[in-house]
């Protein structure tokens, strides 16, 4: 999983990650905005200290970006794509969008390469 995030404050994704991360071998690798980091409740913190890298982006309030993908380079890629943080907001109360985009290669690299 190569993400680029705004804000990222759920603690099931952020506790899912981590686990996949662990327990699985996941691959995941972060970009996170300056501003979105600072949240006192941002998952970037919780995903350092189990070894994730993640970049925290230096203008904040620039990288405004809220994607992920996921098997880039595989059969079997999925973008996950739109206005949505991954947020309890996000999730339960802001008007958001989320696209998902399965099985394209060519957009799945195109999106790595952004996170990248």
């Amino acid at each position: 999983m190569h993400f680029s995030m705004f804000f990222w404050t759920s603690d099931v994704l952020g506790d899912l990650a981590v686990s996949k991360y662990v327990t699985d071998s996941l691959d995941i690798v972060g970009v996170w905005d300056a501003v979105g980091s600072r949240n006192a409740f941002s998952e970037d913190e919780k995903m350092c200290g189990a070894g994730i890298p993640v970049k925290i982006e230096l203008a904040g309030g620039k990288m405004h970006s809220k994607m992920a993908v996921f098997d880039h380079a595989g059969t079997n890629s999925v973008v996950v794509t739109g206005s949505y943080n991954w947020t309890a907001s996000g999730a339960e109360s802001n008007d958001e969008n989320t696209l998902i985009i399965s099985g394209n290669a060519n957009i799945a690299q195109r999106y790595y390469q952004e996170v990248m």
